[in-house]
């Protein structure tokens, strides 16, 4: 690594880097519940529920002793596994569905997460509006999977000490220290098939302090760190996978993603015109291992690899544009060629850069360690070798259009 005089920020180190963010996660996390008084609206749908089931059916944040059951009301339940309200009982690890599309506008903060559920909005077109406000709180007995729903205007959205899992959902437009996800050091996370957009705060869109998390099949797009955080992901210690992902346009004092100790592992994930302050890079790492493998890093504003302590980067199969020189010096041979602009509507759950015609990134990964889809769901390879980055380029079946027997 080059040591550059010039870097005042080679004075903060990681620990003081993250001290701030660290005491708002445990503040936010054992926060006092609020409570207040509601008004209903109506119910939308009568609904009868399984046993295990809780459905909501009205778009109020209301808790009101009538027929009524808001997502409010359904987490009560949940947790308490008795009815309350117009809810249903809850019995065991309870899923809460939705009769409805429905935006449900907060008043209030969500009651803590303490047992095991799924708030599921397959079928559905459902939102749950902040209104600035912290959205899902899941202490260290609870487990919360949230699907197919999406998540934006909170004022640190999602906080856990608990399990977390994140599928076929959108958090957006999210602000605060922590404007998307932060993870407490006795939960693991998980995202597949997810975007994450235009949340900016203090830290960035994912914050973790230890722990595990697995991220695939998802997009961040436009999301900012106004602090000294990453644009992206900020992880302090533990073990981080990203397979099959985009990183587009995210901005921080590191671009897209900072990890601290531990052991990072990037797979078939795609970096592109992420900003970064000074030449900290679109990856950071401290003393952490990273292991970047056929994967796409271009148009970053400020380099694209630094080591600030004593950490390593390794891998193959790679596209980037600083390929000979800096920290991701020996990880590849050349930048990329003929990549998308930005990422587009390509099919699949997200958001994704597509390889155009002629790109070198075609027919240039590994494929005994390629994933074994792409982001849309694609498989892998199409040709005779994987493509390299998120994005696999569909070969064109053969059409016969005669019945003619020549050559």
């Amino acid at each position: 690594m080059t040591t550059k005089s010039y870097r005042s920020y080679q004075q903060i180190g990681f620990a003081l880097l993250l001290s701030l963010g660290l005491m708002l996660t445990l503040a936010y996390l054992v926060r006092a519940q609020e409570t207040a008084s509601f008004a209903s609206s109506g119910p939308v749908v009568s609904a009868t529920a399984p046993p295990n089931i809780i459905q909501v059916n009205t778009d109020a944040d209301s808790d009101t002793a009538d027929a009524f059951c808001s997502l409010r009301e359904a987490i009560i339940a949940a947790n308490t596994d008795a009815p309350y309200n117009g809810c249903p009982t809850g019995a065991g690890a309870d899923t809460i569905t939705f009769a409805g599309d429905y935006t449900i506008t907060l008043t209030a903060i969500l009651p803590d997460i303490t047992t095991e559920m799924i708030i599921s909005g397959v079928g559905q077109a459902v939102t749950i509006d902040g209104d600035n406000k912290s959205i899902f709180s899941v202490l260290a007995s609870g487990t919360l999977t949230i699907s197919s729903l999406t998540v934006s205007n909170g004022d640190n959205p999602i906080g856990s000490v608990g399990d977390l899992t994140v599928l076929n959902s959108t958090i957006r437009d999210g602000t605060g220290e922590f404007s998307g996800i932060a993870m407490g050091s006795s939960g693991s996370l998980t995202v597949t098939n997810s975007t994450f957009d235009n949340n900016v705060g203090g830290i960035g869109a994912f914050y973790i302090t230890t722990g595990t998390a697995n991220i695939s099949n998802t997009t961040f797009s436009g999301n900012s760190s106004l602090g000294k955080g990453a644009g992206a992901i900020l992880m302090e210690v533990g073990d981080l996978t990203v397979t099959n992902s985009t990183f587009y346009s995210n901005t921080g004092l590191v671009g897209a993603i900072a990890v601290g100790d531990g052991t990072t592992t990037i797979n078939n994930t795609t970096f592109s015109g992420n900003n970064n302050d000074v030449d900290y890079g679109t990856i950071w790492t401290n003393s952490a291992m990273v292991a970047l493998n056929n994967s796409i890093i271009t148009d970053s504003t400020n380099g694209d690899c630094y080591i600030y302590g004593s950490g390593s980067f390794s891998g193959s199969n790679n596209l980037i544009d600083d390929h000979a020189a800096g920290d991701c010096a020996g990880l590849s041979s050349a930048a990329v060629t003929n990549l998308a602009a930005s990422p587009a509507d390509n099919g699949g759950a997200t958001h994704t850069m597509a390889l155009l015609d002629g790109s070198n990134a075609i027919d240039a990964g590994d494929n005994a360690t390629c994933a074994a889809t792409d982001q849309r769901g694609i498989t892998r390879p199409q040709g005779a070798q994987c493509d390299i980055g998120a994005y696999e380029l569909e070969v064109a079946p053969l059409v016969v259009n005669s019945d003619a027997d020549t050559d």
